[in-house]
């Protein structure tokens, strides 16, 4: 059975933490603002050039905050839990603290990257509605997924490390 231990937040837990309240703050102030001048259909869905292919109701935004929202909550409740993930090596005495504080520490990271890709969208969508933008940005979206993908190798990296 693993150890629970009762680890104090890192100073880099509460930067990412920051960050994220501030990119819902960002999600919800924009949308306010942006509220009465929206038409009343928005692009809901885009191509993979990131051009708009489907249009929908504007409330499609509030669902898109909902969901930023339920994301940031639900990761900061499992980030909690760290003695209950899988992790890709055994979990000992010796290297629970640290295999946990880098399991966490992906998962709040995580959570911050994905709540800053929905604040993005959120604001794209608004732009293009507007008329102010074309689309997603294609270079954007690879950057987004490259950072994902970035943050998660280095966890296994420095995972590998900790065994």
């Amino acid at each position: 059975m693993r150890p629970v231990l009762r680890l104090p937040r890192t100073r880099l837990e509460a930067v990412l933490d920051s960050v994220g309240v501030l990119a819902l703050g960002v999600m919800a102030w924009v949308l306010y603002v942006s509220w009465p001048a929206l038409p009343q259909e928005v692009p809901v869905d885009f191509g993979p050039s990131g051009t708009p292919v489907a249009w929908g109701s504007k409330s499609v935004l509030l669902l898109l905050g909902g969901v930023a929202l339920a994301v940031h909550v639900g990761l900061s409740l499992l980030r909690r839990i760290p003695h209950l993930y899988n992790y890709p090596f055994p979990i000992t005495e010796a290297n629970a603290k640290r295999q946990y504080l880098l399991a966490r520490t992906l998962v709040t990271a995580l959570r911050t990257e994905v709540v800053g890709v929905f604040a993005y969208i959120e604001w794209q969508m608004i732009r293009v509605a507007l008329g102010r933008a074309e689309g997603l940005g294609e270079a954007e979206v690879l950057a987004f997924v490259a950072l994902i993908f970035a943050t998660v190798a280095a966890y296994f990296v420095q995972a590998a490390r900790a065994r």
